[in-house]
């Protein structure tokens, strides 16, 4: 309750910036902190963000990036700011992707996630998304290497 879901537009990409530079202060695998590089994939039409708003302020994200010549995308850019957790945010914003996913005619969605951040993960279980593995020492996210799940869900079948 008091959230607003909406489908990102050009003019959020600082203030989409700043909340990913919160939530992922000292490391992820593409530059989302920077304000240009998410006006840039926007633009291309690469990835389709989603926010969780309260009053005007973004509290939440979560990405598509797109790959046309598949039709499929990866769920990603996962973030909620630490007072807001707890509320749901990120299964409605997986919700909202999917609803994305099936209007773009894609026909798989898949999620690498951070295997010790546990809200990723239940939230990805309890939105049907089947649970494909692990894979050691993956990805350089959070200042280290972590361990990253591997999850796959059909859309449009």
């Amino acid at each position: 309750e008091g959230f607003v879901f909406r489908r990102a537009e050009l003019d959020d990409h600082k203030q989409l910036a700043a909340l990913f530079g919160k939530v992922f202060e000292y490391s992820y695998p593409t530059p989302v902190y920077k304000s240009e590089y998410i006006k840039e994939v926007m633009q291309k039409q690469q990835s389709v963000f989603y926010l969780a708003c309260r009053e005007e302020k973004i509290c939440g994200a979560a990405s598509l990036e797109i790959n046309k010549e598949y039709a499929n995308a990866e769920v990603t850019d996962c973030a909620v700011l630490s007072c807001c957790r707890g509320n749901g945010l990120l299964n409605e914003l997986i919700r909202s992707l999917e609803e994305e996913a099936r209007r773009l005619d894609l026909v798989c969605l898949y999620s690498l996630s951070r295997a010790l951040v546990y809200g990723i993960n239940i939230g990805l279980a309890a939105e049907g998304y089947a649970y494909y593995g692990r894979l050691i020492n993956n990805c350089l996210i959070g200042g280290r290497y972590e361990d990253m799940n591997i999850w796959q869900k059909p859309i449009n079948e």
